[in-house]
């Protein structure tokens, strides 16, 4: 009597700590590697048995996108994002949470409901094509379409590791033509305008949300780098800050490391630097854009405090973003050297040199008179 085989084997890889294995199809022909979800060894060979007795391993062909995927983006569950967890680039963490929920997001909303029913090896280019003209007939952008189109290329080409399907679909079909919104850059008059006492207070609106905006408007911070800003990260002796954190106003409401995980020191001019660290007498690791100190503002309330001073300036739609723009803008138009503003404003970028250039308080001197002047010419009629 020959001796018994398996129909799958089990086994451990150095980069996860999930056990994994390879059945076999109905030729005996070995299928690809597909992760059990399990970290011990006992869960995985019960996981497995469970799979066999349904026919698992010989009705791959006829796995339903829904039923294989209905796991994935969700941070402890899925293969995928525990895959990208096990590996770290330069010390930085393989997958971020935001990401994460922006893929589940996109997956729940456009994916899952289009693609559920249907077996893997069932969707073509042609339905890829057919999915991706519906964002257009929905209104959406193209941007989003084609958003939506990465994330189902990831999901398909796990399906390929795990021997369902043979080829990417996705890689024959053509993105959808996205049309950028036209960018409105907000001018000194608009600025000033803003700015104005008179319509704050008109607005009924605190000091406090609009040193926010100020400070914004002077260094270019992202809304989330703002809000995470403490006031052990001021150095007043030198007139500068270390943004060394975001704030994620959206979903976790934590400080979390900043968009492209590294810090960076920004110049600010004397006055705002006292003007901001006396807003709510707190110090140490507190929140300087707090009511509270342990808590920043809301994003919502400043959305909304925003529009509402942008309405009463008469300067149109608003959002915290612009201020990022109008200070990069005139960072250009005031001729600093490109690898410096990208140093200021924090933007991600892959060249060496940039890599290794710091700048110290002194170097950043032509930035910080820049500032200053933006400062006077936006307060002066306060």
């Amino acid at each position: 009597m020959g001796k018994y085989k398996q129909p799958y084997t089990l086994f451990k890889i150095a980069t996860s700590k999930y056990w994994y294995y390879q059945g076999y199809n109905t030729d005996g022909e070995r299928l690809n590697r597909r992760s059990t979800g399990q970290v011990t060894k006992a869960k995985a060979m019960a996981y497995l048995q469970e799979v066999y007795q349904a026919g698992g391993f010989t009705n791959q062909q006829d796995t339903k996108f829904g039923d294989f995927f209905k796991d994935y983006f969700i941070w402890d569950k899925c293969p995928y994002v525990q895959g990208k967890l096990s590996r770290t680039v330069k010390g930085k963490q393989g997958i971020k949470e935001s990401t994460v929920r922006r893929y589940r997001n996109l997956f729940t909303t456009h994916i899952l409901p289009y693609f559920n029913k249907l077996k893997i090896n069932e969707i073509t280019p042609k339905k890829i094509d057919k999915w991706l003209l519906s964002f257009i007939d929905k209104g959406l952008s193209g941007k989003t379409g084609n958003s939506a189109k990465s994330v189902l290329s990831i999901l398909l080409e796990e399906a390929i590791d795990a021997g369902l399907i043979k080829e990417n679909p996705c890689e024959r079909t053509k993105p959808l033509i996205d049309k950028p919104k036209e960018k409105i850059l907000i001018n000194y008059n608009e600025a000033v305008n803003f700015f104005s006492l008179k319509n704050w207070q008109k607005a009924e609106s605190s000091e406090q949300y609009r040193l926010l905006f100020i400070t914004a408007c002077c260094t270019g911070l992202r809304l989330g780098e703002l809000l995470a800003l403490r006031h052990c990260d001021v150095d007043i002796k030198d007139e500068v800050i270390s943004v060394n954190g975001n704030y994620d106003t959206k979903a976790t409401h934590k400080r979390t490391t900043p968009k492209n995980g590294e810090s960076r020191i920004v110049p600010l001019p004397a006055s705002l630097i006292k003007a901001i660290t006396a807003i709510n007498g707190f110090g140490g690791n507190h929140y300087i854009f707090s009511f509270y100190g342990n808590k920043p503002y809301s994003r919502t309330r400043l959305v909304l405090v925003m529009r509402d001073a942008a309405k009463l300036a008469s300067v149109g739609e608003m959002p915290p973003h612009h201020w990022r723009a109008f200070f990069n803008t005139h960072l250009v138009q005031n001729n600093i050297n490109p690898i410096k503003i990208k140093a200021i404003m924090g933007h991600a970028n892959t060249d060496m040199t940039d890599k290794y250039t710091r700048f110290t308080k002194d170097q950043l001197s032509d930035v910080l008179t820049l500032q200053e002047k933006i400062l006077n010419d936006i307060l002066q009629k306060s």
